[in-house]
């Protein structure tokens, strides 16, 4: 059956790029790649306030502050006490709010709401800056270190040993991948509206699909 030859050749093609990729890639760069993600973005979460509020807050404090200033008072200006509060908009409404401000806003208290409303607004966006350079920076640097290391690891028997365990280690991801992909196939053809396809009715799948199918991980972590 032609369906049985399909789910074999897909295997097939899994097992064969896990281990192409492993081979090219070797073990060292397989294992740097995740452990890269996690640092950069563990470095950048645990440093971006620290960073931010020291060296991009004084920087872009003022020119926020006067600039959410000077719009209020050019929207204010002129405008009766009773005009202003529904001229001010809502989010600046919300922060008097929050930060205790008298609630009937004129133009005399938009400094003070700047004031209160800027500083939280400068804080986040300083923050957010800040986690977004220090993971630029901390991926260059890396990257840097990994081509630097990777070079030096594929020299002679290192780097024979470092193209084995790399086959390994990706032959294993790609067999747990095919693994989980009968899986899943073997679930969706035991579904109702599935198996009472004429297509996949008679569908047994090839001898690695079925050795797939009858693979245990469970089995195999006990047996040691």
């Amino acid at each position: 059956m032609l369906l049985n030859l399909f789910f074999d050749v897909i295997l097939i093609i899994i097992l064969v790029l896990g281990s192409y990729f492993g081979y090219t890639r070797g073990f060292f760069r397989m294992v740097a790649r995740p452990m890269r993600l996690v640092l950069c973005f563990g470095i950048s979460i645990a440093f971006c306030r620290p960073f931010g509020e020291s060296l991009i807050a004084p920087l872009i404090e003022a020119p926020i502050t006067n600039y959410i200033e000077e719009l209020m008072l050019k929207k204010l200006t002129g405008l009766s006490p009773d005009a202003s509060v529904t001229e001010i908009p809502t989010v600046m409404r919300i922060a008097a709010a929050i930060f205790h401000l008298p609630a009937d806003i004129t133009v005399d208290t938009v400094e003070q709401i700047v004031s209160s409303f800027s500083t939280p607004v400068v804080s986040m966006i300083s923050v957010a800056l800040a986690f977004i350079i220090l993971l630029l920076l901390l991926r260059i640097a890396f990257n840097l270190l990994v081509d630097l290391a990777d070079g030096i690891l594929s020299i002679g028997v290192i780097g024979s040993l470092n193209r084995f365990f790399g086959v390994l280690l990706s032959c294993g991801a790609a067999f747990v991948a095919a693994w989980m992909l009968t899986q899943v196939v073997d679930l969706l053809l035991r579904s109702p509206l599935i198996i009472s396809s004429e297509i996949t009715r008679d569908f047994c799948g090839g001898p690695i699909y079925r050795f797939f199918i009858s693979f245990s991980p469970l089995r195999l972590l006990l047996s040691f």
